[in-house]
């Protein structure tokens, strides 16, 4: 086989023609792909920050929306105490027992419960008790005192308190059960709850004229 310096000035050109040709092609046949991988990274470079922008908007919210979840744990929280110390129910069994709770572990004797009636605010109902009791002068302090103390809002007004042997306002009688006692008292104990409002179409029929 003879060398390509022995090649005629013709056969030279054509083996430099064929190989410009080869090269040629592999170029067409390879550089689409780079085209298309190149196309590709940017779309997913694009899409990359794309999301971090994203995220970064979201980020304060992310900070805001956990201080709403710590605010609706406090109104929770705020909402429990407001239904303790204002129920939506009367419950005057309930309210009773605690009165008469407040004066076994004060050592007083709560001689009469009586209950009055309903005042009606305009965003809650008064619910009074007239209360007699005796005891020592200490233990009387002591139970009005607890029921400052109760879950439920009480108002004591109308308090009158004297000797257990003397006569004394709102003290119906005497009772010997007690020889400890030296003093009795009436008052009256108002506790509240929440006033129910009336469905829409459902309030109170109006007068006649």
């Amino acid at each position: 086989m003879k060398k390509f310096t022995e090649l005629p000035l013709m056969g030279q050109l054509g083996v430099f023609l064929v190989v410009a040709i080869i090269i040629a092609a592999a170029g067409e046949f390879y550089y689409p792909d780079l085209q298309s991988m190149d196309v590709l990274n940017k779309s997913k470079g694009e899409k990359l920050a794309k999301q971090i922008a994203e995220n970064n908007a979201v980020r304060p919210y992310e900070q805001k929306f956990k201080e709403i979840q710590v605010e609706n744990k406090q109104l929770e929280i705020q909402l429990g105490n407001l239904n303790n110390v204002l129920p939506a129910d009367r419950d005057a069994d309930g309210f009773i027992k605690m009165v008469h709770d407040a004066g076994a572990l004060s050592g007083v004797g709560i001689r009469r419960f009586s209950a009055g009636a309903l005042g009606t605010k305009e965003t809650y109902m008064e619910m009074p008790f007239e209360l007699e009791l005796d005891g020592k002068f200490s233990d009387v302090l002591q139970f009005f005192d607890k029921l400052a103390r109760l879950p439920r809002v009480v108002n004591v007004t109308n308090l009158a308190m004297g000797p257990v042997a003397g006569a004394v306002r709102g003290v119906r009688r005497k009772y010997q059960d007690n020889p400890s006692a030296t003093v009795a008292a009436s008052c009256m104990a108002t506790t509240f709850f929440r006033r129910e409002t009336p469905p829409p179409g459902k309030g109170p029929a109006p007068g006649k004229k």
